[in-house]
């Protein structure tokens, strides 16, 4: 979400502990303690999906539902709060026995992609736009740093090092930067997740009034043709052309880049949800040899 400052009260971040957890990831990270040799390059890692979505199209549903499968490995709501060296969040969140807690019949309620329960999946933001940053836009152009992607490479292998499960990522800027997330990860498989056109666009446009209680404020991805969409008077041209840009891109990089790629659409998570976790599982272990 783009905007923070402008946020209305009950989406408006605290300044307060967001600065705290900052000093404590910084003073974490200096300490570089380490709770596994990720440096073992005999180590074989388990499979990495990442979900590729326009917003409101249903996916924090779908990643809970993958998280409450047991079947997947993921960043929950407690390690997100350690997003510059996730491995010791996951450390923590294992000797603590928070991962006793079920959620399993917790319901499935969300705000706007932020669920409650400790044990949901995060979008982990503050990690993500470290290493996404494309001014303007959403959209990560070449020539890449290599420092910025060694140190994404490592940080997310020393992550997915911690479990033999597929990882899931379930994040805005990572699923619409495929062709850099390739680069970074040429073994990454992606889920597109489609939803009727219509129904995202009035979402969207409801979630404009309800973070910004502004029609005009930009929601979410920003694609790379924003400039050219924000020229539009009416808010709902301006997100239809955003979740139409956002959809082609996904599909076309895909496909141009040859990525290792399925297309769900939400009605049938929402119809056969148990179907689609087997699914998405299936996909994503299918001729995986573990690089």
């Amino acid at each position: 979400m783009s905007g923070r400052s402008k946020r209305t009260s009950k989406f408006a971040p605290n300044e307060f502990d967001e600065l705290l957890l900052k000093e404590i990831n910084n003073v974490l990270l200096d300490s570089k303690l380490e709770t596994n040799d990720e440096n073992n390059k005999n180590n074989k890692l388990p499979p990495l999906v990442f979900i590729s979505f326009a917003p409101r199209s249903g996916t924090t549903y779908l990643a809970q539902l993958l998280a409450r499968s047991s079947k997947f490995h993921y960043v929950s709501n407690f390690v997100a709060r350690f997003w510059m060296c996730p491995h010791i969040g996951l450390f923590l969140q294992n000797v603590t026995g928070l991962t006793s807690i079920s959620n399993i019949d917790e319901p499935f309620d969300s705000l706007y992609g932020v669920t409650s329960h400790p044990l949901d999946p995060h979008e982990f933001g503050f990690f993500w736009r470290q290493f996404i940053t494309g001014g303007h836009s959403d959209y990560v152009s070449k020539p890449y740093d290599s420092d910025l992607v060694n140190n994404l490479r490592k940080l997310l292998n020393k992550f997915r090092a911690y479990s033999t499960k597929p990882m899931f990522i379930k994040n805005g800027l990572a699923g619409y930067n495929i062709d850099f997330i390739r680069h970074c990860f040429p073994e990454a498989k992606f889920i597109h997740v489609k939803r009727d056109l219509n129904e995202v666009v009035r979402s969207i446009y409801k979630g404009r009034k309800e973070v910004f209680n502004d029609f005009s404020e930009w929601l979410s991805i920003k694609p790379k043709n924003i400039a050219d969409l924000q020229t539009l008077n009416d808010p709902k041209d301006q997100i239809r052309g955003q979740v139409e840009s956002i959809d082609h891109h996904i599909h076309f990089t895909c496909v141009e880049t040859k990525a290792d790629f399925i297309q769900i659409d939400y009605s049938d998570i929402v119809s056969k949800p148990e179907d689609k976790v087997d699914e998405i599982y299936n996909f994503a272990m299918k001729s995986e040899h573990f690089k």
